[in-house]
């Protein structure tokens, strides 16, 4: 798939995304100034249906980055999750790339059970680390890699 007209590289030792109204909000912390490139998916990538906000490619570390920046409705966002992976590795699923999916939210209503379920899901359908946080979290690259 070719990203180039929704991505842009970067190596700002702290990465942001926001969502369209500036709610929900997300930073990695890039303190080694890797390479990234950033990708815009919702609103620019042609992915049928609904797909998630960003990923994030570090090809020299073999990592994908997936973010959903989310009000409370979690449960869209899984959807958003699973519809972009599975898109982008329909032809690539051999692919051995280390895959986290964020799902950055306002307020979450779910319970812990059903989060553990849908980490324990993707874990055994994409190979995926799937991570609920509040917005303003901030990642470090480090611990992913």
């Amino acid at each position: 798939m070719n990203f180039e007209e929704c991505s842009e590289v970067t190596n700002n030792k702290i990465i942001p995304f926001s969502d369209k109204k500036g709610k929900s909000k997300m930073y990695i912390d890039n303190p080694s100034k890797k390479y990234i490139q950033k990708i815009t998916v919702d609103g620019c990538l042609n992915i049928p249906g609904k797909k998630c906000d960003y990923l994030l490619k570090i090809d020299n570390l073999s990592l994908d980055i997936y973010i959903e920046l989310k009000g409370c409705k979690v449960d869209d966002a899984i959807k958003q999750l699973e519809n972009t992976i599975n898109y982008i590795y329909k032809d690539n699923s051999k692919v051995a790339v280390r895959k986290f999916c964020y799902i950055i939210h306002t307020r979450c209503p779910l319970k812990a059970q059903e989060m553990e379920n849908y980490m324990r899901k993707f874990k055994k359908n994409y190979n995926a680390t799937l991570k609920f946080k509040s917005s303003g979290y901030k990642e470090k690259l480090a611990n992913l890699t």
